[in-house]
């Protein structure tokens, strides 16, 4: 089974506080909800891409795996790259597997799938968790305006009604992510 360690993702590089503080119509010396504008950033992160079903931001993850069909198994992505493959072989040396035994192959618009040449793979040491691993980048290489603006949207929601209300669904939300949610 292979095991996905997520980088974590840099919010105030598509986010920053200065911009999400004009949305807001805030004043940017004024610091005190600085924290709280952070939380409700993440949160709206979250939100999105629980409702895409796949990672939107750019963000690097390392999946290992004791086999090459244990970590090709890492679906329902958006992998844009694969930046390394290495695996240990049967001495327990780590190697670096050749880019021309591996592919990224897209399937639709909302994940792409690593293909392995098996003819040309080499043997991995046995009964070893990280006998494979790899470095992938998720998520959108310039990731789509209107999942920005909604993106936007859910912070001033979220910064509008703090308090507990009842469930309402963002409409203006739901239409700016609906082209770009996986329906899977």
């Amino acid at each position: 089974m292979a095991v996905y360690n997520l980088k974590p993702f840099d919010i105030q590089s598509v986010f920053p506080l200065k911009r999400i503080k004009q949305h807001l119509k805030i004043e940017e010396d004024f610091t005190l909800e600085d924290d709280l504008l952070n939380v409700y950033t993440a949160a709206a992160v979250d939100y999105v891409e629980e409702y895409l079903s796949y990672l939107v931001f750019p963000r690097r993850c390392e999946v290992t795996g004791m086999s090459f069909d244990d970590v090709k198994g890492f679906k329902n992505q958006l992998i844009t790259k694969i930046n390394s493959v290495k695996y240990l072989n049967e001495n327990g040396s780590v190697q670096i597997l050749q880019k021309d035994k591996y592919r990224l192959v897209e399937i639709d618009k909302f994940e792409n799938k690593i293909e392995f040449i098996e003819s040309k793979l080499p043997q991995v040491k046995g009964d070893s968790y990280d006998a494979v691993m790899m470095d992938l980048d998720l998520g959108y290489k310039e990731v789509p305006k209107s999942i920005i603006q909604a993106v936007y949207l859910l912070i001033a929601d979220f910064y509008e009604y703090r308090t507990n209300r009842p469930k309402v669904g963002n409409d203006a939300v739901k239409n700016l992510l609906s082209t770009y949610r996986n329906p899977c």
